[in-house]
């Protein structure tokens, strides 16, 4: 689909023109690496057993070449998440932890009361978050040294896979039951998950006015967006390739690692996504993300000869202050649904030039309607909605589009 476009004077674009624009591979640290964190100056990768001797490694911003392990304490050095709370490092190891803290010189071993492991972690004022498998969220409110389970208003064995934290918002995203949020530090979760077609939630991020969610497909890239603390959620991107495993947000830019496929910018609020791969390997087995000043660092897990290693990039080459380039929508336009034929669910896309009123609905053959995807006010801009067919026979079915004073219909074919 090719729109015309206009350009605008902002802050930020992506800068595609530099021959020197890329990553740089550094020296290690050797072991795959799963997670990463910044601390101050100091840059940590947390690497599993796999291949290697697993366990958390040390660098600097300022130099990421070179890599130190700094494993004193560290007994189980398959390290699944890596935390930071008050210039407190924590580390989450496999498959039933323990919990580690480390202060600078040592790790000493944190108990949650239970035996799982730590996927995800998430700082808020002086409270300090863990997401488990199975066991749901912990909080700590003296710096990590006691743990509380908080998971009052949780389906049972939920799985926090990732957080994010807006204004006075904390968000989980689960791997079964979709996207919690809470008001209170934790002590109570509401289930704000309306709009998502699937309820495991890999990534969650906070940038500007927006939430974004990535949630896999069947093998597809699917980002969803809410724009009312997570009251309901809008898919806004799709594409095959497989889902955002992390985000990582720098100013109102947002990345997104893919395994297998590399790293991914947006400049426009999570709609638009372009490769930014130059200087990594081909595949490359990213599985993180970190932004520390003016770089940004990934870590490839294992694959061939780029076991454990860590690549960074200047934003700068990415980022730059000239004028951006940003697709609006110049005419109303209704695309046809993919895939057809679909069995049980389809993706239709459309687009509106101006603030419009838009009806979108399905209808059998007989002119019977069978379901409305959207009846609402919607800004100038493109947009995506998945319908599900759960429960419909095979056949042929239309989809409507109205916006304003405009009207199209495009036939679909269910197959079952």
């Amino acid at each position: 689909m090719k729109n015309l476009c206009y350009y605008v004077a902002i802050s930020t674009v992506i800068f595609y023109s530099s021959l020197n624009a890329q990553w740089i591979q550094t020296d290690g640290p050797g072991s795959p690496v799963v997670s990463m964190a910044v601390n101050g100056t100091e840059l940590y990768a947390g690497t599993t057993t796999q291949r290697g001797t697993g366990g958390v490694y040390q660098s600097t911003i300022a130099n990421p070449m070179v890599w130190t392990p700094v494993n004193s304490g560290l007994v189980n050095r398959y390290v699944t998440a890596l935390g930071v709370h008050n210039s407190i490092l924590f580390a989450g190891t496999f498959p039933s932890g323990p919990l580690y803290r480390y202060s600078g010189t040592t790790w000493d071993t944190v108990s949650l009361g239970n035996n799982t492991y730590v996927m995800s972690f998430a700082s808020q004022d002086n409270m300090f978050f863990a997401g488990t498998f199975l066991l749901g969220v912990y909080r700590s409110s003296d710096q990590g040294i006691s743990w509380t389970q908080v998971n009052t208003g949780m389906q049972a064995f939920p799985s926090a896979q990732c957080f994010a934290l807006k204004e006075n918002n904390l968000f989980v995203g689960t791997s079964d039951s979709g996207i919690y949020r809470s008001t209170n530090y934790g002590s109570n979760w509401q289930r704000v998950s309306n709009g998502l077609q699937n309820q495991n939630v890999y990534a969650l991020a906070a940038i500007d006015t927006v939430l974004l969610a990535s949630v896999p497909g069947f093998t597809s890239f699917r980002v969803y967006r809410s724009t009312n603390n997570g009251a309901s959620w809008q898919l806004i991107n799709y594409d095959q390739r497989p889902p955002i495993s992390q985000f990582a947000v720098s100013g109102s830019n947002v990345f997104g690692v893919v395994y297998n496929a590399g790293v991914f910018i947006s400049t426009d609020l999570g709609v638009t996504w372009n490769p930014v791969n130059d200087g990594l390997p081909q595949s490359p087995p990213l599985e993180c993300l970190a932004v520390g000043e003016d770089y940004i660092f990934t870590g490839a897990s294992h694959s061939g000869s780029n076991d454990g290693l860590v690549y960074y990039r200047p934003l700068s080459q990415m980022i730059t202050n000239v004028e951006e380039k940003i697709n609006i929508a110049t005419r109303f336009q209704l695309e046809q649904n993919y895939p057809n034929p679909f069995n049980p669910s389809t993706s239709i896309k459309y687009q509106v030039s101006s603030n419009s009123q838009v009806i979108l609905k399905v209808y059998d053959v007989l002119g019977n309607e069978v379901a409305t995807l959207v009846n609402e006010q919607k800004p100038a801009g493109t947009y995506e909605v998945e319908f599900s067919a759960e429960g419909l026979t095979s056949g042929i079915y239309f989809y409507k589009f109205q916006a304003g004073s405009l009207s199209e219909t495009k036939k679909m074919i269910l197959m079952k």
